[in-house]
């Protein structure tokens, strides 16, 4: 199952190695890493039109690794 992350990035849960946040004083990026040491950084911007909600992505991709279908 692969989870949406943003409108051209669908990542599978299966190869997560971690997820943690870059925060700085003016952006936040959701950083997602795979297996293959490759990071996959998504901007934080639920307020803008077609922005990314990385909490509930966050939430979307813990759920979808607890629970491999």
């Amino acid at each position: 199952m692969l989870v949406k992350c943003g409108p051209e990035c669908h990542v599978n849960p299966a190869l997560i190695a971690s997820i943690h946040w870059d925060r700085g004083h003016t952006y936040t990026n959701l950083v997602v890493t795979l297996a293959d040491a490759r990071e996959i950084r998504i901007p934080h911007n639920p307020h803008h039109l077609g922005g990314n909600d990385c909490y509930a992505i966050e939430r979307e991709l813990i759920a979808a690794s607890a629970n491999p279908a």
